[in-house]
């Protein structure tokens, strides 16, 4: 167990120190769980014999408080336990009080801004503080709390239900403002063999003078927790607090465009090692909601600017063409400098004037088009009077 236990601190300490995002936070919360215990017992010995078997099923209730550090959560629990007990037929109760110290390791997977797995896996040590057995037929004179004896020599205490336990599962955190989150962890529990078990066996080697009783089974069982966090210091900046509650951050946007001298042909890109991360997520939500507007009112503007040009090469449009062009100049320069409000509306602004010069330079081919169809049916018309001219003055000279 101290060779497991070493190697998960070892596991932790070299993802924190490699990892690319590192947090430390910590909470409180409550446990719900179960134990189902199910042993065998065997000895067969000069003076005597054992085969029974044991089953106790026990419920578990609590609190507890962690330590998270990214890739492993130190906690600390308290918590009572009530079991139904069958010993080889004989049934009883017993409640027990239990403080709880776990490592678990842990690796986080982000699903989005506010969703994040992870897997779990340690251990845990329950130190017994109070362990009460009623309504036992062998023991009826016990204290409810102490002992339980085999004779004068063989005596039970309460650290003799202190247990290992071996921990996997796994869990998810869903962010709140402010740097809260909520979690949940399910986990499941397998106890190693306790001191009491150990004794026990001693007892059944002196009933029975078999140097081997045979103890095999499984005592293990599922828990759940629910607790709230506080993220108190994280090197993502998605997470991170502002230095400044007052300044909202400002992504580095970088804007694709068509081959035109004022711009450079590069991808959106959010840089986020230059940036604060906002407050809240509410409020990055707002300022995404603004960005992502000013976007979608870029490339409407692209769009419609470049119907413009295809438009205004064979026609006369220069004029509106030049003036929707200054306006998107203007909307650039507002833009690349994060003035998202003003870029927003001098993009819609010079689309809609885009859109315009394309439409009249479209009239304008269409009525140039029926200009050159009349001047061709009069062409032919005058060709066709000529002909018949030049017919009658022949027909005049014979």
């Amino acid at each position: 167990m101290k060779q497991l236990i070493c190697t998960i601190f070892l596991v932790l300490a070299g993802t924190a120190l490699f990892g690319k995002d590192f947090s430390l936070s910590a909470g409180a919360g409550g446990l719900l769980g179960g134990s189902f215990t199910r042993y065998s017992i065997s000895a067969n010995g000069i003076i005597g014999s054992v085969n029974q078997s044991q089953k106790a099923n026990q419920f578990n209730y609590g609190g507890f408080a962690f330590f998270d550090a990214t890739y492993g959560i130190l906690s600390i629990s308290f918590q009572n336990g009530s079991s139904n007990n069958d010993d080889g037929g004989m049934i009883y109760k017993s409640w027990e009080s239990m403080l709880g110290f776990s490592l678990l390791g842990k690796y986080p997977f982000r699903l989005n801004e506010r969703l994040t797995i992870f897997p779990l896996l340690g251990a845990e040590y329950q130190l017994c503080l109070a362990k009460l057995r009623t309504d036992h037929p062998d023991y009826p004179d016990d204290p409810p709390y102490t002992v339980r004896r085999w004779n004068d020599d063989d005596v039970f205490y309460v650290k003799d239900w202190n247990s290992w336990f071996v921990n996997l599962g796994g869990g998810l955190d869903f962010k709140l403002p402010k740097n809260f989150f909520l979690r949940g962890e399910l986990l499941y529990s397998i106890r190693l063999k306790t001191p009491y078990e150990g004794k026990f066996l001693d007892g059944i080697k002196k009933q029975t003078s078999d140097s081997n009783p045979k103890l095999g089974g499984l005592s293990s069982g599922p828990s759940i927790r629910i607790s709230a966090g506080y993220s108190f210091f994280n090197t993502d900046i998605r997470w991170r607090k502002s230095k400044s509650s007052k300044k909202k951050a400002e992504p580095v946007l970088q804007v694709p465009v068509r081959d035109d001298p004022y711009k450079q042909d590069t991808a959106i890109a959010l840089a986020e090692d230059e940036r604060e991360q906002v407050p809240d997520i509410a409020a990055a939500d707002e300022y995404d909601g603004i960005a992502e507007k000013s976007i979608a009112a870029k490339d409407r503007a692209d769009r419609e600017r470049q119907a413009a040009i295809d438009a205004k090469a064979p026609m006369a449009v220069e004029e509106q063409y030049n003036r929707a062009e200054t306006i998107y100049r203007q909307a650039m320069t507002e833009f690349n400098t994060k003035n998202f409000a003003a870029a927003t509306g001098n993009f819609d602004r010079s689309a809609t004037l885009f859109t315009a010069a394309a439409q009249e330079a479209e009239l304008k081919r269409n009525q140039a088009e029926k200009t050159i169809e009349r001047a061709k049916e009069r062409s032919a018309e005058s060709a066709a009077y000529a002909t018949y001219v030049e017919q009658i003055m022949e027909e005049s000279h014979e």
